[in-house]
């Protein structure tokens, strides 16, 4: 399934992922400083890079299986650009980062939430939008970019446990003129392995 978002607005097809639903469980204010602890750590502070409200949603995929999550956007206030350094999941073991990539402002579709496969191929995505090499790549200011736009975080991941898991989000560690960064980004995803477990109502979204 590939779900997408014009104008940053999410809208879902029906194409892949199942039972796919996004959940806004609060409403996320710009500047949230989040506590140290489970991965909601900033350091020296959240910096700049402004954290989504959070939200989650609940796909099943096989073990073994890769594909892209590209729901997130780096939302950069201020003046001054970003350099990408390190992604992260928080929250489990069963998913294994296989690349990270960004797609420049000025594109027409705002997110693709689900895409099979790493490097991501998909319609939506121009290649000349796509910046291959995501860590160590610079992003700058949403207020600066074509129609304000903020970068798109497109995330590789590998399926690498059987059973129900849930991932709490991501940490986004940066560089803004020479300072370092982490911010914590509250996105849940839950991977179920087998049909078995949708089919039981194991695969719930995550609360």
């Amino acid at each position: 399934m590939r779900a997408r978002a014009r104008d940053g607005v999410l809208a879902t097809t029906q194409v892949r992922v199942l039972a796919l639903t996004v959940v806004v469980l609060a409403a996320g204010a710009a500047g949230v400083a989040w506590s140290t602890g489970s991965g909601f750590g900033s350091h020296p502070s959240g910096g700049p890079l402004v954290p989504p409200a959070p939200h989650g949603f609940v796909m099943t995929q096989p073990v073994g299986h890769v594909f892209t999550d590209g729901v997130e956007t780096l939302k950069l206030d201020g003046k001054k650009p970003a350099v990408l350094r390190k992604v992260d999941l928080v929250g489990t073991k069963g998913l294994k980062i296989v690349g990270v990539a960004m797609v420049k402002p000025g594109r027409k579709v705002g997110t693709i939430q689900a895409i099979d496969g790493w490097p991501p191929k998909d319609p939506y995505l121009r290649p000349g939008d796509v910046l291959s090499k995501g860590i160590g790549a610079t992003f700058t200011p949403a207020m600066e970019n074509p129609a304000k736009q903020s970068y798109e975080l497109l995330v590789g991941l590998r399926v690498v446990h059987d059973g129900y898991l849930v991932r709490d989000g991501f940490r986004i560690t940066y560089d803004v003129d020479g300072t370092t960064y982490r911010r914590f980004f509250p996105a849940q995803l839950a991977v179920c392995t087998s049909k078995r477990l949708e089919k039981t109502d194991g695969c719930p979204i995550p609360d």
